[in-house]
């Protein structure tokens, strides 16, 4: 039994709802995914398609892209504030860099 098997295995003896895992082939594991619905719980990461997984990363990078945008326009107008407070307090380094 390997770490993901036993992962699972004390899982759902602590949560009753969840579903065991099964020793059927994946053509199997499909059939009985359309029969019963969709379920709530996430799928394992081997099950992902080439388009989710690009998704995935795409988005993380759309949103790293963005986070880096929002901290540099802000970080532009605080420094000129503070090399300022530091001007009126009498030290003027930051203006001759």
């Amino acid at each position: 039994m390997n770490v993901y098997h036993h992962l699972i295995a004390s899982q759902s003896r602590h949560h009753p709802d969840t579903k065991p895992l099964s020793t059927s082939s994946p053509e199997e594991d499909e059939d009985e995914e359309e029969a019963e619905g969709p379920s709530s719980s996430p799928r394992p990461r081997s099950t992902y398609t080439t388009a989710e997984k690009e998704f995935r990363i795409a988005s993380l990078g759309i949103a790293d892209s963005t986070g880096i945008l929002l901290a540099s326009l802000l970080s532009m107008p605080l420094e000129l504030a503070l090399c300022a407070a530091q001007v009126r307090r009498g030290r003027s380094l930051c203006r001759q860099v």
